[in-house]
């Protein structure tokens, strides 16, 4: 039975043998078909089951093909054109580079061509390229092509590192093999003569590829191409592999010693794995896609025939396998650069350490003693001393070696249940969670070799566990590493904006529990149902199975069943209310956990992504803190904070008033006149609105609503860069649906709202108060700008502006698919005034607007809001009467929450087009 690749050459010899014969349309005629069929034929093995590495050969195959029978056209031509010049073919070679060079091409991966010739031959050179490289781009094929000599080429690859990558990977597909061997010759010369700085070349790439796309394997949304655990990950072994130790083929690693038999089909087996989901990526897309979109994976995991298993959705449970193979490829990746470091590179001298085990010190790693040590080879005789290890390098500030961790692995077997029960164990481990700012280096080794998951299983479950959302970035066992160390940073060194942090570390009078309900805070995910109560129940048979004393047990079980509760007060809720830290408080219980809570819920809210954790989350956390603090000091003494802290207020905005009133030139604004507008206005107002702004701001508002009652509607910004965000303040007449018109206004600046409070006077003024900032988060500064955000709302306002004409322009196309139904909930028990509506949805631009225009349209007022982005989700809660200013009855819940979410609700025809693109 015949091979894959003599079966294409027979069907390209059968469909092509008429080339020389055809004319110009009949030619593209023949190799269109025949590039067509191989195609369509790939694509069908493909869907049927064929591995990723054969559908690229194959279709690399299918390529070589074309290029030898279009090879033997273009000399024909030459010849009929040339009939008296004699063809020397010797000196003329066609080489595939790149990835076409290691005979690997996706459905959509460019063709790299080299054309290499000798001086004498240049006129049949370009000749060549000409009729080659159109004749390709006409069939269809993405071709890139360079045209050299060989000595051209190493100077190329002297100065350009993608260059001698892609020289690297070339293979010989045509023509003369002296001046292919020339090539040959002249790369191994160049590798040969400073080893040593090829292998930090190829290091540097790394660092840099990763410096880009970020070190962890673990993203939410990976380049399987790019990405750390990506196809280049594999490359760059390749590259070593030839580079620095001459090997024809990778399988060389294992004649080397640098790879066990085993290792080294895991490898392959996970390089095929990831090649086989970007054929898919490029199959699906009809491109060349290398980026697993959150909208792509439904699809790639249900063409791969991944199926949802008990509590994961398909997605998740492909993204788990992805991440698998993809963190085998990682770490074979790191064990050839330690092994090309450690042939290669600059020698340094082993230094001794104070332990008993066979371990030393090479430069900032702790790796095996030299091999003349018989203990070494013995490592680790027992699962103790695997803990001990990492305790070490913990202690020294080293990192582990890559043959110490190999030589964890290989013996993980030996960490059973006995071992997860052992006091020595525990002993190891408390020891390093007890190290301020140190436990994330502790346990991202211990993870990083397998042992983590051993010695904790219930951590083993959260492992590669993506979650189908757009708000985490990392699978949730990276997340929570992340978390560690950002809490390690605190301890630190820590910037000016969390230094107020560290002072909380003082309360705390051991760190076993905060680092322990951090590492597990998220271990009940992937079980169904409520994940902080599974969680916490997982976290007290943990912390009883190592033998933690009861206090620091119910520490850590409160801390992962509450790790949520300080997020959401913080960003859900109206804290001028003091219900909400009287609530809180007793749940926390002390200030030692307060302490700690707070400082697990800044980690854990920073460790979800770049740029979740802000200013405005600061100053919320912060302030729920304060008042949470004051509560658990004593009824009495929390209700003297606040009347204090009204005093307070009203000396801080009499004093900004009269201060104002000594600089006007004019003299109509005197000390007493003032003093009388703040107590007028406070007067007007109940005393949680002066509790919920700064003096700076009441006084603001105190000018701006005696400028409204004269001129009518009156808008004032004020940025506050070091909190991220713009405060704008509005005092106008309340009528029905304020806030829908401000939202809308707002929206089609493509001005984002944070937050509002929104309050009225007695006397029917609105006074309120609106958190804003740019599309991307940041503060409003720019004076232009500020201008004519103000300029327009008045305008809108005052009906000088047309309202319809501005909300025509907002574009209310989601910004991404809907991955899940909105979550619509209303409740009656949070505020004692109001009744509360939380909406998690897709985020688009003017969506505030849309739901508070709903809500107006329903005859419901809007008493405060606070509105959150993450990402492209929203989660957006209202605070609302009835127009008597009452809680809304539960019988007219179900009406209320079908309109918003007729609004909110994105359109599964446009979640298609965004998936394509």
């Amino acid at each position: 039975m015949k091979s894959q690749p003599e079966k294409i050459l027979d069907r390209a010899e059968e469909r092509l043998r008429d080339l020389p014969q055809s004319n110009g349309e009949q030619t593209l005629h023949l190799l269109r078909g025949f590039l067509r069929m191989e195609s369509h034929r790939l694509r069908m093995l493909h869907r049927y089951g064929l591995g990723g590495l054969d559908v690229a050969l194959a279709r690399a195959q299918v390529v070589d093909a074309l290029i030898t029978h279009l090879y033997r056209l273009a000399l024909e031509r030459y010849q009929s054109k040339q009939p008296s010049r004699s063809l020397d073919t010797s000196r003329i070679a066609i080489g595939a580079v790149g990835g076409y060079g290691r005979s690997e091409l996706c459905p959509h991966s460019d063709v790299d061509l080299l054309i290499l010739y000798e001086r004498s031959a240049t006129d049949i050179a370009k000749f060549l390229a000409h009729e080659m490289i159109y004749l390709l781009w006409d069939v269809g094929l993405k071709v890139g092509h360079s045209w050299r000599t060989p000595e051209e080429c190493v100077e190329m690859a002297r100065d350009d590192s993608s260059a001698e990558n892609s020289l690297i990977d070339a293979r010989h597909l045509i023509g003369g093999s002296r001046v292919w061997e020339s090539l040959q010759a002249l790369l191994h010369k160049h590798w040969r003569r400073n080893p040593r700085k090829f292998v930090e070349r190829k290091c540097a790439e790394v660092e840099e590829r990763y410096g880009r796309l970020g070190e962890t394997v673990f993203l939410q949304e990976p380049n399987v191409k790019e990405s750390s655990g990506g196809l280049r990950d594999y490359h760059t072994m390749v590259w070593l592999a030839r580079g620095c130790w001459m090997a024809g083929d990778p399988g060389d690693l294992v004649r080397a010693g640098i790879f066990s038999e085993a290792d080294w089909q895991r490898v392959r087996r996970a390089y095929d794995s990831v090649m086989r989901v970007r054929n898919e990526l490029h199959y699906l897309t009809d491109r060349r896609a290398d980026q697993l979109t959150m909208a792509l994976q439904p699809e790639v995991a249900a063409n791969l025939k991944f199926r949802a298993q008990e509590n994961l959705l398909a997605p998740e449970v492909f993204m788990r396998d992805f991440f698998l193979h993809a963190e085998n490829l990682h770490r074979a990746m790191r064990q050839v650069i330690a092994a090309s470091l450690h042939e290669k590179g600059k020698k340094s001298r082993p230094l001794t350490v104070d332990s008993p085990l066979p371990l030393a010190r090479v430069d900032d790693e702790l790796r095996l003693s030299p091999s003349g040590d018989p203990a070494a080879r013995q490592f680790p005789a027992t699962p103790l001393q695997m803990m001990q290890a990492v305790n070490l390098a913990q202690r020294l500030r080293l990192r582990l070696g890559e043959d110490v961790k190999g030589a964890i692995r290989k013996s993980l077997a030996t960490l059973r249940r006995e071992w997860q029960r052992s006091p020595e164990m525990a002993r190891e481990f408390l020891e390093m969670i007890r190290r301020p700012g140190q436990a994330g280096h502790a346990l991202r080794s211990m993870h990083s070799c397998g042992v983590l998951s051993k010695y904790l299983p219930e951590f083993a479950h959260v492992t590669r566990l993506m979650q189908a959302d757009y708000y985490h970035r990392y699978t949730t066992d990276e997340h929570t590493l992340r978390a560690v160390e950002l809490l390690d940073s605190i301890f630190n060194d820590p910037p000016a904006s969390l230094e107020r942090y560290r002072d909380l570390t003082y309360h705390i009078s051991d760190l076993a529990p905060l680092y322990l309900g951090l590492l597990l805070h998220d271990v009940g995910k992937g079980l169904g149902g409520n994940h902080s109560e599974k969680g916490a129940q997982r976290a007290l048979a943990i912390c009883e199975r190592i033998g933690l004393p009861p206090r620091q047990t119910a520490q850590v079980e409160l801390l992962v069943r509450q790790h949520l509760l300080l997020s959401h007060l913080s960003q859900r809720r109206d804290l001028s209310d003091r219900r909400v830290a009287q609530t809180a408080a007793p749940v926390v219980g002390d200030i030692e956990t307060l302490s700690m809570l707070t400082l697990l819920t800044y980690a854990d809210t920073a460790a979800v992504g770049p740029d979740i954790w802000t200013e405005w989350k600061n100053v919320l956390l912060w302030e729920l803190y304060t008042k949470v603090h004051d509560e658990l000091l004593g009824l009495e003494t929390a209700s003297a904070q606040e009347e204090a802290r009204l005093f307070e207020i009203r000396v801080g905005v009499r004093e900004i008033l009269e201060s104002l009133a000594r600089q006007d030139p004019e003299g109509k604004l005197t000390p007493e006149l003032a003093r009388q507008w703040m107590d007028e206005h406070l007067s007007l107002l109940p005393p949680r609105y002066a509790l919920g702004h700064r003096p700076e701001l009441i006084a603001n508002q105190i000018l701006l609503a005696k400028r409204a009652a004269t001129t009518g509607p009156a808008v004032d910004l004020i940025p506050i860069p070091q909190e991220g965000y713009t405060l704008l303040l509005l005092c106008c007449p309340d009528t029905p649906g304020l806030f829908a018109r401000v939202a809308g206004t707002l929206a089609s600046l493509e001005v984002n709202i944070m937050g509002a409070r929104l309050d009225t006077r007695k006397d029917g003024m609105a006074v309120d108060v609106l958190w804003i900032s740019t599309p991307a988060g940041n503060v409003i500064a720019d004076p232009p700008r500020l201008r004519r955000i103000r300029n327009t709302v008045e305008g809108v306002l005052k009906t000088s502006i047309s309202f319809d004409d501005l909300v025509r322009r907002i574009h209310s196309r989601p910004l991404a698919p809907a991955m899940k139904h909105p979550q619509i909930t209303m409740n009656n028990d949070i505020s004692d005034t109001c009744t509360v509506l939380e909406i998690l949805a897709t985020d688009r631009l003017g969506f505030a607007y849309s739901v508070a225009q709903c809500l107006t349209r329903l005859g419901l007022s809007i008493q405060f809001a606070k509105l959150a982005t993450e990402k492209t989700m929203v989660f957006d809660v209202f605070y609302l009467t009835d127009s008597a200013g009452q809680k809304l009855p539960e019988s007219s819940w179900d009406d209320i929450i079908a309109a918003v979410e007729t609004v909110v609700k994105v359109d599964p025809q446009i979640t298609q087009i965004l998936q394509k693109e």
